[in-house]
């Protein structure tokens, strides 16, 4: 490791590599657009140093946007802490994602889905065909494949054409919500038995199940809609017995989060209940073979956890429930020594969906353990959340390197 490597880890465990910064301002002295009445951001989402987000508030000097209680997109530049885009709605938004720099997606509570170009200004939103019955709650996709991927309240996993809106598939054997979904592109995973095949990976409050499935000779039109897909995996989250615990407090300890990391693995968190105490938690963060669903590691922290926000293959960063300045509820937790490597505290808000819309994490190379002179040269956003009165709370590498 070196010199700088030592020094960021001391910097790290001490908490102080990290640079707060909360954006009470933003949304009413940015130079470019200013909004004069934002009481909330809903969801949050971020893509390449911008930020999606959807708010209640009138962007002031936005001329389309005549209501002062109306509801809007906005997208924010990292770089120049300012607003680049706004565009009004009138729907009531779950969840958003940014496809920078050509779209911002965007679901609703009542199951439609809307795209806005962001390289034209027609304010005229694409309105997704055969919407959901019910709320959105997580979106993935892939601006290159022109895929999106939605999954809702309704038990329905869709897949889209990003950029007509076309529905090209429904997955609909799922007994709870989608509470998140994720797809991966044939070229970002290893599995042998899925070579060539992009893959769709659901996490439910039972279980995550993995999908493959080839849309690269598919058309969106009726006639040609059945694809070929398969399950391939489904792996439980849940290993208590409802007999000892009963069925709604194992249902309580579902916790949100997972991700495919070094291209062949599914990392996710297994909690147990434990009342003794407000900090000490029952938790194994556990790394299984995405082709055969066996246990390849487990990783024990005594931490309660709110949410897995991002995993790599060397650190995971955690979300913990409590808000108290002597314990860090942002932590860092190094996957190799099963150790919290570091954290900070952050303000708290409450969940607006299952995996946390209004939460969203940013640069992720560090996460494998990559440190390069660059992430260090910057202020790299690790996270950001909106609380209270409209603020956008963001946590930055700092530069260690000075």
């Amino acid at each position: 490791m070196t010199v700088l490597g030592y020094r960021f880890r001391s910097m790290m465990k001490e908490g102080k590599c990290f640079v707060h910064k909360s954006e009470s301002d933003l949304l009413l002295s940015s130079p470019k657009l200013s909004c004069e009445a934002c009481r909330k951001i809903i969801t949050l989402h971020y893509d390449q140093e911008y930020i999606a987000m959807g708010a209640i508030g009138t962007p002031r000097n936005y001329k389309s946007i005549e209501l002062p209680n109306s509801k809007c997109i906005l997208v924010w530049s990292i770089q120049n802490s300012e607003i680049t885009h706004a565009f009004p709605i009138s729907l009531g938004i779950s969840i958003i994602k940014l496809f920078w720099p050509k779209y911002v997606v965007y679901g609703t509570f009542d199951g439609r889905i809307e795209t806005r170009n962001l390289e034209n200004k027609d304010l005229v939103p694409l309105r997704f065909t055969e919407q959901h019955t019910s709320a959105i709650l997580t979106i993935d996709g892939h601006l290159k494949h022109d895929i999106l991927v939605s999954g809702s309240s309704d038990f329905r996993v869709k897949v889209w054409k990003l950029s007509t809106g076309e529905l090209v598939n429904i997955f609909s054997d799922f007994s709870h919500w989608i509470d998140s979904v994720l797809f991966v592109p044939k070229e970002k995973h290893s599995l042998i038995s899925s070579s060539g095949r992009d893959l769709i990976i659901t996490m439910t409050r039972d279980a995550i199940q993995i999908f493959d499935t080839d849309y690269s000779s598919v058309g969106v039109s009726e006639k040609k809609r059945p694809i070929s897909y398969r399950e391939k995996i489904s792996i439980p989250i849940h290993l208590l017995s409802a007999r000892n615990y009963g069925e709604d407090l194992r249902e309580t300890f579902f916790t949100p989060g997972f991700n495919l990391i070094g291209g062949n693995q599914i990392a996710f968190i297994r909690q147990l209940p434990m009342f003794d105490t407000h900090t000490i938690g029952d938790v194994d963060i556990l790394i299984i073979d995405a082709e055969n669903g066996n246990l390849v590691n487990s990783v024990h922290i005594n931490k309660k956890v709110r949410k897995l926000l991002a995993i790599g293959t060397r650190f995971a960063l955690i979300l913990l429930p409590y808000v108290n300045t002597r314990y860090n509820n942002l932590a860092i937790v190094d996957l190799k020594t099963s150790e919290i490597a570091g954290g900070c505290t952050v303000p708290h808000s409450h969940a607006t969906t299952p995996d946390f819309a209004q939460i969203t994490v940013g640069s992720s190379q560090w996460l494998d353990g990559l440190l390069p002179d660059e992430l260090m040269s910057k202020n790299n956003l690790i996270l950001s959340l909106s609380i209270n009165e409209g603020v956008m709370h963001n946590v930055y590498w700092d530069h260690i390197n000075q």
